[in-house]
Formats: structure tokens, sequence, C-alpha cells
């Protein structure tokens, strides 16, 4: 604690690290677990019906525990149509109601998984558990009579059953080592039950691979902030130059990035986006603001001289050409540039604006 400076210790539990299958569902063994809500954006469709961060989803429409994949399609398919939720809350399950997605065909939740719960959402045809024939919401109870209440329970004891196993006899007449994996079926009056699953190679060599992911995630700790100051006017002004030209890199690489493609047109900001992070920055304070304000001018001046008809670049590109051929571009061909420029600023400004304006109503 910076305040304080008591020190506090806390026992954290590793997650597994899960595969992706072909069409990009986690999972651990075939076991694809539940969606978990980490976050929901405010008054989103989803906030405004009670839904909390936190929540387990059970039902979505007409698919009971429902996988990232299948929570996306149900959502597309209905549009603007009202959508059922059921979630797990508290080990309840509660009824939220219909939910109305936005025109942007969202409800506002983010994408989690339910690790700390033994749930099943789906089971991967062909993979080392679809012998279990586990439906959705069906929970891992035990592994060779151990409790497994998570996900990191499943593979920490699977894995021990590997290690444990003698996978290493060269009789092919040998007994294939199993392990015993009590489970509940979601199925109404039916009691759990315990079956044998073999210890294969390729099995026993994914779980002698098995890793762990530490559960804090990125955004635990908060950034370690270092003032940057120059002693002196002469070391203020120096300092002020290298950080313009690194403004100015980033501001070229961000280009080539999105002709790229690894950046977004989402992810550009216009007036709407500049207004917005401008006022975030002066509830900071001035000397915040003020930076923000040079990187706002420092973005200018590298957009201003690209070669883009009607800005100062453009016009250098036709002194150029005119000084090349000793006679100015013709009107004509200069009124299609301009006209061309203008457009191409104009959807700029428009996708920008729309983009930015779907990111601040949460849509």
């Amino acid at each position: 604690d910076p305040a304080s400076q008591a020190r506090v210790d806390v026992e954290l539990t590793a997650q597994p690290m899960l595969d992706l299958s072909d069409d990009n569902q986690p999972h651990l063994l075939g076991l694809v677990p539940a969606i978990r809500i980490p976050k929901i954006v405010e008054r989103s469709p989803a906030a405004k019906a009670g839904m909390l961060p936190g929540d387990v989803l059970a039902r979505i429409g007409p698919v009971a525990w429902p996988t990232w994949k299948e929570v996306t399609d149900v959502v597309d398919h209905s549009k603007t149509q009202p959508i059922d939720i059921a979630v797990l809350r508290d080990g309840q399950t509660i009824e939220i109601g219909p939910v109305t997605p936005s025109y942007g065909g969202t409800i506002g939740i983010h994408h989690g998984l339910a690790l700390d719960l033994p749930i099943i959402a789906r089971t991967l045809p062909g993979s080392p558990l679809a012998g279990l024939n586990l439906n959705p919401g069906s929970r891992i109870l035990t592994i060779n009579g151990q409790a497994a209440g998570s996900y990191a329970d499943i593979q920490r004891l699977l894995s021990a059953a590997a290690a444990d196993a003698d996978t290493t006899t060269d009789s092919a007449d040998a007994a294939v080592p199993t392990v015993l994996i009590g489970y509940q079926p979601n199925i109404a009056h039916t009691a759990p039950a315990t079956a044998p699953v073999a210890i294969d190679g390729p099995m026993a060599q994914r779980l002698a691979d098995a890793q762990w992911l530490e559960p804090l995630g990125p955004h635990a700790f908060k950034g370690l902030l270092i003032t940057l100051k120059g002693d002196n006017p002469i070391a203020a002004t120096s300092l002020g130059i290298q950080k313009t030209h690194q403004v100015m890199l980033q501001t070229y690489i961000t280009l080539l990035r999105l002709f790229q493609g690894t950046i977004k047109p989402s992810h550009l900001q216009g007036p709407l986006g500049i207004a917005n992070h401008g006022t975030t920055f002066a509830k900071q304070g001035w000397t915040y603001l003020m930076f923000f304000l040079g990187l706002i001018s420092v973005n200018l001046v590298v957009i201003n001289f690209l070669p883009i008809p009607i800005v100062d670049g453009g016009l250098m590109v036709f002194l150029i050409i005119e000084k090349l051929k000793g006679s100015p571009v013709s009107v004509r061909v200069q009124n299609a540039a301009t006209m061309l420029g203008l457009a191409m600023i104009g959807s700029v400004f428009l996708m920008t604006l729309y983009f930015n304006a779907r990111d601040l109503l949460g849509l």
C-alpha cells in the first residue's frame, strides 16, 4: 500500500491456459467453459435489464449455456427483437427477461470465461472427453475421487493422474491407464455419474505440456508514472524536441499500420473523440492538457504535409510539378484534385464521427 506502506499477502490460484479449436473456441481437452460476463457497458441494454458483472450466461434466446460464438449469432439474428436471457448468479438461476439489442446490434456485455466453475458449455466432437456425452450445463464433480471445483482443479488433477499413470510400456496388449471422472449431467432428476476416461498418448502429452496463466491480468496494478522534466529551459526545449520527433514518427507508423490493416478505422479519433479525450486530460490539470494540445498540433503538422489535395502537402506537389514541367498544372486538374481532397477529408470526418459517437453512446 503506497499510502500506509502496509504489506498484504494474498493467495492466488493460477488459471489453466486453454487451447483453441479450429473455430477459435477455448477449451480444456474439449471441454468449453461457460461464459462469465466480467464487464457491462453503462446504459447498455444489458445494464438496463439488470445484468451484473460476474453473471454467468445460463441461456440467451433458445440457446442454453452458450459459447461466445453462439451469443454473437443469437444477438445478430435477433437484430432489434427482444431476447430472453437467464444468468447464474450466486448459485441461483435468475431470469433477466427480454433484452432488446441496440441499433448497433449489441447488448453491451464483455466476453469472459467462468473458469472458477466446472460448468461445461460444450464438448468438442472428437476430443479426449467427448465420450462422456456431457450436455450443456453439465458439471465435472470429481477426478479420481478428488473434488474438482474449477477448471484449474480439472487440469491439475488430470495432469497428476497422467503423471502417475505408466504410459511407457512397450506391450501392445497392456491396458491403457484410465482416470475416473465424476460428473453431474444437466438433466432433471438425474443422479451424478462416474465414467473412466483412457489416458492415451496424445492426452498424456497434452497434460504434460499444460501451461498456466497468472490470474491478475494486465490491469491489476496502476501504471508507474515517471515525471519528465528539464532542469533548465535549454534541457526542457531539448526534451520537447525529442517528444515531438517521437510523436511524428508514431503518427507516420499509425498511418502505415492503417494501410496494413493492423489498425482499424474504428480506432481513429475525429473531432468528437478529440474533444472527449481533451476533457479527460483537462480534468487531470493544465500540464496534461497542454501536452495533449501539443500532441494534436504535431499530428496536424504531419497530416498537413501529406501529399493530399487541398492541404499544404498537396499544394507542394503541384509546385514541384510546375517546377519540373515549367508551367502550372491546369485549373481543371487543380479543381478536380481539390474536390477529391474535400471528399477524402469529409469521408474521414464522417467515419470517425460515427465510430466515436458509437463508442461514447455504448452502442
